[in-house]
């Protein structure tokens, strides 16, 4: 998964160019596709913002009915027990949002004398999506277990 991740943002970097203005004594970055490259570039961001946002939310809306169906305890109990899988998509998404508003930038942007703040800028708001399996399924002893389990099984 972290590899189809990288591998569907490659195209970004490769299709970058940079232009040394010498009459401005600017660098510009301009980025070179064509329109249906730009439609399949949106999609794909959202799909990465959008999907692992609807299946930790659901996951997380099933974990807790199916224990409060198995327990019969009550529902703002368990809610209030299992919370950090309600709060951790949502702090994904919202660390994500910087990543979003960014790929629907349509213009280039000037740069500064230092343009590597803004590519280091740009690459930490992937983070989020590149971590997304170490802070559920590593950090997790259940989660853990079975990943180790498929790799034996395999």
């Amino acid at each position: 998964m972290f590899v189809g991740i990288l591998i569907s943002y490659i195209h970004d970097t490769l299709s970058r160019r940079l232009y040394d203005d010498r009459d401005e004594q600017r660098i510009w970055c301009i980025l070179d596709t064509s329109t249906k490259f730009k439609i399949y570039d949106r999609f794909r961001n959202l799909f990465h913002f959008l999907i692992p946002f609807v299946i930790n939310i659901v996951s997380a809306i099933i974990i807790i009915v199916q224990v409060y169906r198995t327990r019969r305890t009550i529902l703002i109990e368990e809610m209030k027990r299992h919370q950090h899988l309600l709060i951790a998509p949502l702090i994904l998404i919202f660390l994500s949002i910087p990543r979003l508003i960014i790929s629907f930038l349509f213009g280039c942007m000037e740069s500064s004398h230092r343009p590597w703040l803004f590519i280091i800028g740009y690459y930490i708001s992937f983070v989020p999506s590149l971590i997304i399996f170490f802070v559920y399924v590593l950090s997790s002893r259940t989660y853990k277990q079975i990943f180790i389990q498929c790799f034996r099984h395999s």
